[in-house]
């Protein structure tokens, strides 16, 4: 009886060995400005426990005396700090960008390369490099299968695009135009400067018809 009271009395007193081995940390989460990152992670290295930062940056949560807290945010560089009373944690932003997407109205977002439908995209070089009035007409013979008529040499003159030939009998037979996400006439399309657009996509399959 004697022993297991002894080794009752030395469990309870390791367990509150354990509890008590805590630190209550108070920290503040900023940027390089000194400004503070609100909704910032902060996580005790190895356990699922954790918290974010408030509006002030600020963050309160009790850790293990010697634990590590690993401080993360979208755009920043993340950090692991020891556990401390007061910590103040000063985010770097990310060297790392994202890899460019393309968002296509028949599916979700892809990155560049792994689209599988038909496109074709002019550079900048080879649009400044060909003499023309309007982008359009800088397309001329640079996209197969795309077809380019143009009414006039006037500047303002409006231009027929036709891709693989006439889908309809009825409907429509014109290209959708999308200028940096947002659909605009061809008249705007022809009012651009050619020297001001960094590149222009062609989708040209079947599937195009969807969006």
């Amino acid at each position: 009886m004697k022993r297991k009271l002894v080794l009752f009395l030395t469990l309870f007193l390791v367990g509150i060995g354990v509890i008590t081995a805590q630190t209550r940390v108070r920290g503040t989460v900023v940027d390089e400005a000194g400004e503070p990152i609100i909704g910032a992670s902060v996580l005790i290295k190895g356990t699922s426990g954790g918290t974010a930062t408030n509006a002030d940056g600020n963050f309160s949560l009790s850790a293990p005396e010697n634990g590590i807290l690993i401080i993360s945010y979208l755009g920043y560089e993340t950090q692991e700090v020891s556990v401390s009373a007061n910590v103040r944690v000063v985010l770097i932003e990310g060297s790392k960008s994202l890899d460019e997407l393309v968002v296509v109205g028949y599916g979700s977002g892809q990155k560049i390369g792994s689209i599988t439908g038909s496109i074709v995209t002019v550079n900048s070089e080879s649009i400044r490099n060909k003499a023309s009035a309007n982008v359009v007409d800088a397309l001329q013979g640079r996209v197969p299968g795309v077809m380019i008529y143009t009414s006039s040499g006037e500047p303002s003159a409006t231009s027929s695009i036709v891709v693989r030939g006439v889908g309809t009998l009825e409907g429509s037979s014109a290209p959708l135009y999308i200028l940096d996400g947002i659909a605009v006439n061809s008249t705007t399309v022809l009012a651009l400067n050619p020297n001001d657009l960094e590149s222009v996509s062609v989708l040209k399959d079947a599937s195009a018809t969807s969006i």
